[in-house]
Parts: structure tokens; C-alpha cells; sequence
């Protein structure tokens, strides 16, 4: 029986530990390797480092003795340094890890084809066809109607550079007329320094850098950085710009051709799981050949066993890509709490994780969260000594001190289940259609808690009107015309609001409810409660049905809102 023949087109991470994997199984290997394959340095967490080391001991220890690690990330935001803790990565140069990789798969027997890949030059039999050559896969573009691929491209654009010198691993904002940058930094070799430097295409323009040749860029990027990052300067690894693009498949095989790595999925570099990605998939395939006889059973089950992964690893991904795109606003922020809001922009990390890794650090943000304008000068007393949770800490909503930050809509005359709520809000009565402030929408009365009901003057009690945005709009500039200082606040509608009335929200409203979006991760479904905090200045209740309580400490704590409301209606 002839040994089965496997072509991989592409010779990095991916392409390489297949080689080596499959060449335990005595399959007749060829790599097809880029002369100049892109990228300067590798992240690696502790579960690749140990995933590295079950393809082939020999290399893991190569890689690892190269490594550069690092425990701690430091970011540089304004004229801070903050330094938070936790981290297990480490850097490693990507030629070193290619190089170890490549002698090892020869060493095994692949052979090793400095030369690009022809779809239409015929390779002789072939068993299978592996892409593992990267976002803009030969492999896949060759037969794209059957795979199905999908490239969508982030808002933001982005470089790879490189600097000489080891820095510390981290990022670094920088805030200028022209608008936000952000450098993604970490060592990955004894001399090096690798940099990823992202901004929104507008920024660039305005700054003369978008179509700049690649000197004025690395000269213009080193000036920007030089304070923060304290180096001579920086060489451009890729050039020019581009957008980040996420690929997802419909299919990752036909045939025998089938995909793997970056040619089958990518994650937003910010996330540092591509190689990991990679190279894990990489071992299921090989897993699944191996037990498999039938070509096709394997491929279909090497899909399914990696797919779940993959998709909560982009989900992630598309999280943290949609933080950075608003970099703008996010300089706003006060240094820790925009720090806090970086490290907690992916639905794995919360409150209480940072909490527990990194006291000192929260106990920081603690002081930022207390010198906001939404926190009362004088606080009740409830607060304590202690340092309560950021959804316990009180907070302003026009005149009105809660003690708490959460709110509930209450049916009825029964008392509300939660008992740390600042409010209840019950529904208003019926009101006589001629009523000058009652305006064509259902309307809600705001009962503050006992020991925030003294704030008001006369024991005035504020209305939250909801409904559709047109109606709630116009009850707004009706309730301000003819209810006096009143406290009005305003439950936004995202399907029926109108962007080009938010100034309009601003000026009427002392506080607005917000409900989140229907999908997608913690950033995602925020969006619109962050972008009226953070660009209008309002203050924010996010309308809920049900939040997690570390959910809400983060949310609060990372200025995507003031506070919650929970309906116990349903």
C-alpha cells in the first residue's frame, strides 16, 4: 500500500506542525513556503507553549529558550504609567519559531519547497490538499464558490513595525489634534521590539499619514510615540496601511482540499490567538486522519471538533476589534478607568477576575470611579469605610443622590425583590388626556429609596418617560415647557432613535435609560449606552431584565454605563 501524499501550501506555523504531525503517520509530505512571509514577532500563551511541545519537545524547547516573557502589561495613557498584573505570555521572534519548526519537519522527512504555490500547475496525485497559507489564501481563492468565504475589514488600519530595544509589553495611547493612536507593544527577542500601531483611517488623513510613503510614516509614528515608548525609532514591517480583515468559512474543506489556520479563520491581533489558532488546528486534523480511513469523515470531524473554539475565540475577537475602533472616545476616559476598560473589553475577563489577580490595581480605580462627576460630593453614609462594589457606590442622576446604582420596575404595591436598589419605578396612573405635560406615551414614576427621597426639593419625584423615540422626544420638550426643574429622564429606543437627535437628548434629559442590543458580546451590546456616556455626557442606566452582578461592576466600572435597571415584569 503507497503511503498517502499531503500538499500544504504555506510553510508557517500552521503549515509546518501539520508536517510534522502528519509525518508521525508516515504521510508523504510536501510544504510549499513564501519566500517572505509577513509578521515580525509571535504571542504565545502558556496553553500554545504547552500545545507546541506535544507536536514536537524539540522544538517547544528552541522556541522557549528564545522566548522573551513577560507577567506584567503597562499602559501608557496621557502622562501615566500604569502597570497591572496577571499575564502569563511570552514573545518569540516569527523566524525563529518558523526556522525551528522547518528543520524539525525536514528532519522528519517533509520536503521543504522555497517556492510560491500554482493552482493551475498540476502537483501530480495528491491524497489532500492543505491551505494553511494565510489571510489571503492561494487554496482558498482557488476555489472561494466552495468554501464560501466571507472577508470583512475592520474600521481601523493598522502597520506592523518593529523597534530596536526591549520594551515593556503593553499599549500606549496617544491623544492628538488629529485624533487617537494606539501601539500594541511587546518584546519578542533579546534585541527587538514588535509594534502595532492602529488609528482610524480619519485620523490618518487629517494627519497627512494614510497615503504617506513609508519613510514619512516611520518618521511621523516615531515622533508620536517617542515619549511614551522611548526609542530612536521605528521600521515599518508591513506597509501601507491596511484594515485588519476577519475571514470565516462556510465550509472548510471540499474535496480534498481543506483549511487550516488564518486561511480558514482569523482573530483580531489584539487578542493574540492566531498562532495558537493555528496550530491547534493543525493537531486535530492530523488527530482526525489519523483515525480516520475516509478522507472526507476526517475533514467533516476535524471541522466540528474545531469550529465551537474557533467561533468563541472570533466572537472575542470582533469584541475587542469594536473597543479599539472607538479609541477616540476612549481616551476620554480618566487613565484607570480607561485602563480597565482595555482589559475588560473581552466577555472573559470582569470585575472580580481583576479583582482577585490585581487588588492594587482596582483599589486605584476605585479613586477614579469616587472623582467622577456622576459621584456625589457628600455621599450617604451607607457607603461606609469599606470599598464597596462599583454598582453599591452612590450616584447623581440630575438632583437626585441614589444610594445605589441599580434601579427597579416594580408592578403593583409590591415591595421590589432586589434589596440593594437605589429606585423603584412604578407605573404611572392613568392621566386625563387635557393634562398639559402628558404627552401620547405611557409614562413611568421614579420612587426613590427613603434615604435619597430628602434630595429632592418639595418631595418632587422625577418621571422616565419611555416609548418610541418621535413620542418620547416630543414629551421631553413638552414635560421640560411645563414641569419646572423637574428631574426628566428619557428610556431610549435603539430601533426607533435618531443619531442626529442625541444633542437634542442631551439638553432635555438629566439621565437616559438604555437597553442593550440583542447580540453579541459585552461591547457590542453596549455600544449605544457607552457612545451617549462617553460623547454627550449623559448619564447612563442601562434597561435590563437581568444582569449578572460582576457584569454590572464591570460595565460600571469601565464607564460603558452609570448603573441598571431591572425589570421585574418581564
Amino acid at each position: 500500500m503507497s503511503r498517502r501524499r499531503c500538499t500544504i501550501v504555506g510553510g508557517g506555523p500552521a503549515g509546518l506542525s501539520l508536517a510534522l504531525e502528519l509525518a508521525k503517520l508516515d504521510y508523504d509530505i510536501e510544504v510549499y513556503q513564501e519566500p517572505h512571509p509577513a509578521g515580525v514577532g509571535i504571542v504565545l500563551d502558556e496553553d500554545a507553549i504547552a500545545l507546541l511541545g506535544r507536536v514536537d519537545s524539540e522544538c517547544a524547547g528552541q522556541a522557549l529558550g528564545a522566548c522573551q516573557s513577560w507577567d506584567a502589561v503597562q499602559l501608557r495613557i496621557a502622562d501615566e504609567r500604569i502597570v497591572s498584573g496577571g499575564h502569563h505570555i511570552r514573545g518569540v521572534a516569527r523566524d525563529t519559531l518558523v526556522a525551528a519548526l522547518g528543520r524539525r519537519a525536514a528532519a522528519m522527512g517533509a520536503r521543504l519547497l522555497a517556492q510560491r504555490w500554482d493552482a493551475h500547475v498540476p502537483g501530480g496525485r495528491r491524497d489532500l490538499l492543505v491551505g494553511a497559507d494565510g489571510v489571503g489564501s492561494t487554496v482558498r481563492q482557488a476555489s472561494a464558490g466552495e468554501f464560501g468565504a466571507v472577508v470583512a475589514a475592520s474600521k481601523t488600519r493598522f502597520l506592523w513595525l518593529q523597534a530596536e530595544g526591549l520594551l515593556d509589553a503593553g499599549f500606549s495611547f496617544v491623544a492628538t489634534a488629529d485624533g487617537a493612536y494606539v501601539a500594541h507593544v511587546y518584546p519578542y527577542s533579546e534585541r527587538c521590539s514588535a509594534i502595532v500601531v492602529e488609528s482610524r483611517p480619519e485620523c490618518l488623513a487629517s494627519a497627512g499619514l494614510l497615503h504617506a510613503d513609508r519613510s514619512t510614516v516611520e518618521r511621523s509614528l516615531s515622533g508620536i510615540f517617542r515619549d511614551h515608548l522611548r526609542i530612536g525609532g521605528l521600521r515599518a514591517v508591513t506597509f501601507p496601511w491596511q484594515p485588519f480583515r476577519t475571514v470565516r468559512n462556510r465550509r472548510w474543506h471540499a474535496g480534498n482540499r481543506v483549511l487550516i489556520g488564518d486561511a480558514a479563520h482569523t482573530a483580531h491581533f489584539s487578542v493574540g490567538s492566531g498562532t495558537k489558532l493555528a496550530i491547534e488546528d493543525a493537531v486535530a486534523l492530523a488527530t482526525q486522519l489519523g483515525r480516520c480511513a475516509d478522507l472526507e469523515t476526517a475533514v467533516r470531524r476535524y471541522e466540528a471538533v474545531r469550529r465551537p473554539e474557533v467561533a468563541r475565540v472570533q466572537a472575542d475577537a470582533r469584541s475587542s476589534e469594536i473597543w479599539f475602533a472607538d479609541l477616540d472616545r476612549h481616551v476620554r476616559l480618566p487613565p484607570y478607568q480607561l485602563a480597565f476598560a482595555l482589559r475588560t473589553r473581552r466577555e472573559v475577563n470582569g470585575y472580580g477576575w481583576l479583582r482577585q489577580r490585581d487588588p492594587r490595581f482596582v483599589a486605584r480605580l476605585h479613586t477614579t470611579l469616587r472623582a467622577d462627576s456622576r459621584f456625589p460630593a457628600h455621599p450617604p453614609d451607607a457607603v461606609g469605610q469599606h470599598v464597596p462594589e462599583p454598582r453599591l457606590l452612590p450616584l447623581k442622576l440630575g438632583r437626585l443622590v441614589i444610594p445605589h446604582r441599580a434601579a427597579v420596575v416594580a408592578g403593583g404595591g409590591n415591595p421590589p425583590r432586589h434589596g440593594d436598589a437605589g429606585l423603584v419605578l412604578r407605573p404611572v396612573p392613568a392621566r386625563p388626556a387635557h393634562h398639559a405635560a402628558a404627552a401620547a406615551v405611557p409614562a413611568a414614576l421614579i420612587v426613590p429609596a427613603p434615604c435619597a427621597a430628602s434630595e429632592l426639593p418639595g418631595g418632587e419625584l422625577p418621571c422616565l418617560l419611555t416609548g418610541r423615540w418621535p413620542e418620547v422626544r416630543d414629551a421631553l420638550i413638552t414635560l421640560r415647557r411645563h414641569a419646572g426643574n423637574r428631574i426628566v429622564g428619557a428610556l431610549v429606543d435603539p430601533e426607533s432613535f435618531d443619531d442626529a437627535q442625541a444633542p437634542l437628548l442631551a439638553e432635555m434629559a438629566d439621565f437616559v435609560a438604555v437597553p442593550p442590543a440583542p447580540k453579541g458580546q459585552r461591547v457590542e451590546r453596549t455600544l449605544l449606552a457607552e457612545r451617549l456616556r462617553n460623547e454627550l455626557g449623559l448619564t447612563v442606566l442601562l434597561w435590563t431584565r437581568a444582569i449578572d452582578t460582576d457584569e454590572a461592576n464591570t460595565l460600571i466600572a469601565a464607564g460603558r454605563t452609570d448603573g441598571y435597571v431591572i425589570s421585574e415584569e418581564g
